[in-house]
Protein backbone atom coordinates (compact mmCIF):
# COMPACT_ATOMS: atom_id res chain seq x y z
CA UNK A 1 0.00 0.00 0.00
CA UNK A 2 2.87 2.39 0.78
CA UNK A 3 4.21 2.07 -2.78
CA UNK A 4 0.79 2.93 -4.21
CA UNK A 5 -0.01 5.80 -1.84
CA UNK A 6 3.33 7.65 -1.83
CA UNK A 7 6.41 8.51 -3.83
CA UNK A 8 9.27 6.03 -4.04
CA UNK A 9 12.30 7.03 -1.97
CA UNK A 10 15.70 5.69 -2.99
CA UNK A 11 16.75 5.90 0.66
CA UNK A 12 14.50 4.83 3.53
CA UNK A 13 16.65 3.65 6.40
CA UNK A 14 16.16 3.57 10.16
CA UNK A 15 19.19 4.55 12.20
CA UNK A 16 20.14 4.50 15.87
CA UNK A 17 22.23 7.48 16.92
CA UNK A 18 24.25 6.66 20.05
CA UNK A 19 23.93 8.82 23.17
CA UNK A 20 27.22 10.68 22.99
CA UNK A 21 27.97 14.23 23.99
CA UNK A 22 28.87 16.80 21.35
CA UNK A 23 31.21 19.74 21.34
CA UNK A 24 29.99 22.41 18.93
CA UNK A 25 31.71 25.66 17.95
CA UNK A 26 29.87 28.86 18.82
CA UNK A 27 28.58 30.80 15.81
CA UNK A 28 29.70 34.07 17.44
CA UNK A 29 33.26 32.81 18.04
CA UNK A 30 34.34 29.54 16.36
CA UNK A 31 37.36 29.40 18.69
CA UNK A 32 34.96 28.73 21.58
CA UNK A 33 32.72 25.70 21.89
CA UNK A 34 29.75 24.53 23.89
CA UNK A 35 29.26 21.01 25.26
CA UNK A 36 25.89 19.40 24.53
CA UNK A 37 25.22 16.36 26.70
CA UNK A 38 22.66 13.68 25.79
CA UNK A 39 19.30 13.92 27.57
CA UNK A 40 19.04 11.92 30.79
CA UNK A 41 15.44 12.41 32.05
CA UNK A 42 13.92 9.30 33.69
CA UNK A 43 16.21 6.60 32.21
CA UNK A 44 19.62 8.15 31.81
CA UNK A 45 21.23 8.64 28.41
CA UNK A 46 19.92 6.50 25.59
CA UNK A 47 20.20 6.31 21.82
CA UNK A 48 17.84 8.19 19.50
CA UNK A 49 16.15 6.34 16.66
CA UNK A 50 15.64 8.26 13.42
CA UNK A 51 14.47 7.49 9.88
CA UNK A 52 16.38 8.94 6.91
CA UNK A 53 14.21 9.38 3.82
CA UNK A 54 15.60 10.72 0.56
CA UNK A 55 13.94 10.65 -2.83
CA UNK A 56 17.43 10.67 -4.39
CA UNK A 57 20.44 8.72 -3.18
CA UNK A 58 22.95 11.40 -2.20
CA UNK A 59 26.65 11.34 -1.52
CA UNK A 60 27.35 9.73 1.86
CA UNK A 61 23.91 8.19 2.35
CA UNK A 62 25.26 4.73 1.58
CA UNK A 63 28.55 5.23 3.46
CA UNK A 64 29.87 2.61 5.86
CA UNK A 65 29.71 5.15 8.71
CA UNK A 66 26.02 5.85 8.18
CA UNK A 67 25.08 2.23 7.56
CA UNK A 68 26.86 1.25 10.80
CA UNK A 69 24.06 3.15 12.57
CA UNK A 70 21.31 1.20 10.79
CA UNK A 71 18.84 -0.62 12.99
CA UNK A 72 18.58 -4.44 13.09
CA UNK A 73 16.01 -4.71 10.29
CA UNK A 74 18.73 -3.32 8.05
CA UNK A 75 18.91 -0.48 5.57
CA UNK A 76 16.33 -0.17 2.84
CA UNK A 77 17.46 1.20 -0.48
CA UNK A 78 15.09 1.13 -3.42
CA UNK A 79 17.95 0.87 -5.88
CA UNK A 80 19.15 -2.62 -6.78
CA UNK A 81 22.40 -3.56 -5.06
CA UNK A 82 25.30 -2.29 -7.11
CA UNK A 83 28.71 -0.81 -6.55
CA UNK A 84 28.06 1.56 -9.48
CA UNK A 85 25.16 3.46 -7.91
CA UNK A 86 24.70 6.99 -9.17
CA UNK A 87 24.68 9.44 -6.27
CA UNK A 88 23.59 13.06 -6.26
CA UNK A 89 25.78 15.65 -4.52
CA UNK A 90 25.28 16.55 -0.88
CA UNK A 91 22.09 18.49 -0.24
CA UNK A 92 22.49 22.06 1.04
CA UNK A 93 19.39 21.46 3.19
CA UNK A 94 17.99 18.85 5.57
CA UNK A 95 14.45 18.78 6.94
CA UNK A 96 14.30 17.62 10.57
CA UNK A 97 10.83 16.18 11.27
CA UNK A 98 9.22 15.51 14.66
CA UNK A 99 6.03 13.54 14.13
CA UNK A 100 2.73 14.29 15.85
CA UNK A 101 1.09 12.03 18.37
CA UNK A 102 1.13 14.08 21.56
CA UNK A 103 4.23 12.28 22.87
CA UNK A 104 2.11 9.12 23.34
CA UNK A 105 1.60 7.60 19.89
CA UNK A 106 3.02 7.11 16.40
CA UNK A 107 6.48 6.76 14.91
CA UNK A 108 8.32 8.05 11.86
CA UNK A 109 6.97 5.01 9.99
CA UNK A 110 3.42 6.34 10.61
CA UNK A 111 4.31 9.45 8.59
CA UNK A 112 6.39 7.78 5.89
CA UNK A 113 3.92 8.37 3.02
CA UNK A 114 3.88 12.15 3.14
CA UNK A 115 7.56 12.39 4.11
CA UNK A 116 8.50 10.58 0.89
CA UNK A 117 6.40 13.08 -1.07
CA UNK A 118 7.99 16.01 0.77
CA UNK A 119 11.46 14.67 0.01
CA UNK A 120 10.61 14.42 -3.68
CA UNK A 121 8.82 17.79 -3.93
CA UNK A 122 11.43 19.71 -1.89
CA UNK A 123 14.39 17.74 -3.33
CA UNK A 124 15.93 17.38 0.14
CA UNK A 125 16.55 14.49 2.52
CA UNK A 126 14.36 14.24 5.63
CA UNK A 127 15.41 13.00 9.05
CA UNK A 128 12.38 12.00 11.13
CA UNK A 129 12.96 11.53 14.87
CA UNK A 130 11.37 8.64 16.77
CA UNK A 131 11.25 10.10 20.25
CA UNK A 132 10.43 8.15 23.42
CA UNK A 133 6.69 7.84 24.05
CA UNK A 134 4.62 8.15 27.23
CA UNK A 135 3.52 6.57 29.49
CA UNK A 136 6.74 4.50 29.48
CA UNK A 137 8.75 7.70 28.98
CA UNK A 138 6.94 10.51 30.85
CA UNK A 139 7.49 14.20 30.15
CA UNK A 140 10.12 15.61 29.54
CA UNK A 141 11.86 12.47 28.20
CA UNK A 142 10.57 12.93 24.63
CA UNK A 143 12.07 16.39 24.51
Amino acid sequence: LTRIASSVAQVNVTLTVPAEGLSLPLASDPNLSVAVNPPVAHWGPGPVNVRLISHTLRQGQDSAELLALSRPEGPQFSLPGSSNRQTAPLSPCLVIHFHGGGFVAQTSKSHENYLKSWSKDLNVPILSVDYSLAPEAPFPRAL
